[in-house]
């Protein structure tokens, strides 16, 4: 029975396929190269889109959301009650490229007395 269904779908998918093919070289023949440029253009515009979207996802809200994280819980953890922590925004840049950084203690404090 699973190798009817897995002959079916293959089967299916060969005849869509097919179908799409013979679709767009009619249109090819149809409307000619400038429309396969139109048509070209507008899926290389919708990627990048798509790609811009994926790196905001991927890139951008983690990092904001480790900023916030550092900055809520990690920051008062590290300094002590009698003093207040000095933040640097470019001191997480670097602890990504040099995490050796996080060892020497990389907020300023000052002390408030």
């Amino acid at each position: 029975m699973r190798d009817d269904l897995q002959n079916l779908i293959i089967s299916i998918n060969v005849k869509v396929r097919i179908v799409t093919h013979l679709k767009q070289q009619k249109l090819f023949c149809c409307f000619g190269v400038s429309f396969c440029r139109h048509v070209w253009w507008s899926v290389c515009l919708q990627v990048s889109k798509s790609v811009v979207v994926a790196v905001v996802l991927v890139g951008i809200i983690p990092l904001m959301l480790g900023l916030i994280f550092e900055l809520v819980i990690v920051m008062p953890i590290r300094v002590p009650l009698e003093m207040t922590p000095v933040f640097f925004p470019w001191q997480v840049c670097l602890s990504v490229c040099h995490p050796v950084q996080f060892i020497y203690h990389p907020t300023l404090t000052v002390n408030l007395s």
